[in-house]
């Protein structure tokens, strides 16, 4: 994903061409005054992804999406050995995005 940078005084310039590459094309805009980042444009869906809250709703579609990734593994033959394989690196790779999560919303509240 490429960011675009721009000064602010073309973003107030251009701030409805800006505004329509973020929405339409996806665009990410950073906005830098003085020298200095001060905002970041992003598109909608990208902000709402980000910014989701890790509870239980979140936790509730990857419940899903494993239950659905099992399935699939045990119709395409795998044996117990490998679910539990799968289940493992699974469990691990969920536990490092938990913990990064808390890390962004940590982050996150300090911003504000």
């Amino acid at each position: 994903m490429e960011i675009r940078e721009v000064q602010s005084a073309e973003a107030r310039a251009r701030l409805s061409d800006l505004l329509d590459g973020t929405r339409h094309y996806g665009h990410h805009v950073k906005i830098v005054r003085y020298g200095k980042p001060t905002a970041v444009l992003v598109p909608p869906a990208w902000y709402a992804s980000a910014t989701e809250p890790a509870g239980p709703l979140a936790l509730g579609r990857r419940i899903e999406e494993l239950a659905d990734a099992l399935s699939q593994a045990d119709a395409a033959g795998l044996n117990a050995d490998g679910l539990t394989e799968l289940a493992q690196a699974v469990s691990g790779a969920e536990a490092a995005l938990g913990a990064l999560a808390e890390k962004l919303t940590r982050m996150t509240r300090k911003r504000r």
